[in-house]
């Protein structure tokens, strides 16, 4: 017996399992036990974490097939016989749970498989196809992620959508239908806002390089409206560019600035003129 992995180029596990060629290998659905049926008429129990034999169980004739059923019973079939096996996995059992012959010794069983969620096992012989009652054979209760035996053609084409929200964590779930594509107001007014703050600051220093604006003709309370820079006193050195910025509230800091800026600029060319005067 070889095991292999779709990654590998050789095989993970080689070991010698029977004298005789091998007629037919069964698994549990857990996957823990291998059991193994070779031409020297022995039927062999297999721990697959260890590898090491754990018992066998003696046949009379060569077995043609083996299956094991969702409750883990082990079907045996050798020549027109069957044996179902149970508690096979802990300890060697001694005798069979159930036996089947067919009436016609001529018509030799070739395969045998459990039918799931039935207590039905099927059987294919040289007449035909047979079945075999097998109480306790199959699950009562289905396990609805695991399979469905009596999914319908609707099921079927949302089974792909239900796994996939399988996966999804709980708290990216909503109720809501119309959270997904819902536009943020609150965002969007404040980036309108923005824009427009820009536009009129762009359009007020426009005016102020072409022909000047007079400061006296400004409203001191309209600050958001109207962005004016002092002119420079001709004592003054010339002042540096200022970096403008760009967010909101920044906006407001920087308008609230120009204000103050100009509200001493204003002061001081009366001062100027009052000292002029007095002279």
């Amino acid at each position: 017996v070889t095991m292999w992995s779709p990654n590998a180029s050789a095989p993970l596990v080689k070991m010698m399992a029977h004298k005789a060629p091998i007629v037919d290998i069964a698994f549990p659905l857990d996957g823990r036990y291998m059991v193994t049926a070779g031409a020297d008429s022995m039927v062999k129990v297999w721990d697959t974490r260890t590898w090491k034999m754990l018992h066998n169980i003696a046949q009379k004739s060569q077995p043609a097939s083996l299956d094991i059923s969702q409750t883990g019973l082990l079907a045996v079939s050798s020549f027109n016989k069957v044996e179902v096996w149970k508690d096979w996995i802990g300890s060697k059992p001694r005798t069979p749970y159930l036996v089947h012959s067919n009436p016609n010794k001529a018509d030799t069983i070739s395969r045998i498989r459990f039918c799931p969620y039935e207590d039905v096992l099927g059987e294919s012989h040289l007449s035909g196809f047979g079945s075999v009652l097998v109480p306790g054979s199959g699950e009562a209760n289905y396990d609805y992620y695991v399979a469905n035996p009596y999914e319908t053609q609707q099921q079927r084409k949302e089974r792909p959508v239900h796994m996939l929200l399988d996966k999804l964590p709980a708290d990216m779930i909503t109720l809501n239908p119309r959270a997904i594509g819902k536009v943020d107001t609150r965002k969007t007014r404040e980036k309108r806002e923005l824009k427009a703050l820009n536009e009129r600051q762009q359009a007020h220093v426009k005016a102020k390089e072409k022909e000047g604006v007079d400061e006296a003709d400004i409203d001191s309370e309209d600050v958001e409206e109207a962005i004016v820079r002092p002119d420079q006193l001709p004592d003054e050195k010339p002042r540096t560019k200022i970096r403008r910025p760009k967010h909101l509230k920044e906006k407001r800091l920087y308008l609230k600035k120009q204000e103050h800026q100009r509200w001493k600029a204003k002061n001081a060319a009366k001062r100027k003129r009052k000292e002029m005067l007095g002279e």
